[in-house]
């Protein structure tokens, strides 16, 4: 909501990722910044993700920690940041710019920007599609390898380490020994077996 008030946006704001399949071809769809892993057969594993979400506030972030480095609080060194980060959110749903389903857009147009890959269904055996809120489980926090995310059974490991995020959170509320832009964001896990 924080966002969204960010942006002055008039409707409910959300990213959409999601698969569908038939008996040969896998097909993955992305908007926003929910990536979507396809672990092989072959025990390899590939990232799907929106292109133009991909590295665009970590941009923003590295000037947080360049100022901080330099000597600005980091309170001020986020602050620094803010007006850039509002204009980036600003953007969205434009030409060239990145996308995110909201209660305003029409379908059709979202649809358009969806970014799709396929792959040979054959050669897969899961799908994991997460929202950056479990992401941060591996990478800022290093609570599990990436390996360990992707392949999680057990849905109350989740809540594990959302609580463990939650903790490592209030110790660095000042964001500076993980330097990131959103706190106790959402968390969803979906894995598809093969």
């Amino acid at each position: 909501m924080k966002a969204q008030l960010m942006v002055q946006s008039e409707g409910i704001q959300s990213t959409i990722t999601f698969a569908v399949w038939d008996e040969k071809t896998v097909a993955i769809a992305c908007l926003g910044d929910s990536p979507a892993y396809v672990l092989f057969k072959n025990g390899n594993s590939e990232k799907v993700s929106d292109p133009l979400f991909e590295g665009v506030e970590t941009e923003i972030l590295e000037k947080v920690i360049k100022a901080a480095k330099n000597g600005k609080s980091w309170k001020k060194a986020y602050k620094k940041t803010k007006a850039e980060i509002l204009r980036n959110r600003q953007t969205r749903n434009n030409i060239n710019a990145a996308w995110i389903a909201d209660s305003t857009t029409p379908a059709t147009l979202i649809a358009q920007h969806l970014h799709v890959e396929t792959f040979d269904r054959d050669n897969v055996s899961s799908i994991v599609m997460l929202t950056d809120g479990v992401e941060v489980f591996h990478d800022p926090f290093g609570i599990v390898t990436l390996e360990e995310l992707l392949n999680i059974n057990n849905p109350y490991q989740l809540d594990r380490y959302y609580q463990q995020v939650a903790k490592i959170e209030k110790k660095d509320e000042s964001r500076s020994k993980y330097p990131r832009f959103s706190y106790m964001d959402d968390a969803t896990y979906a894995k598809i077996n093969f």
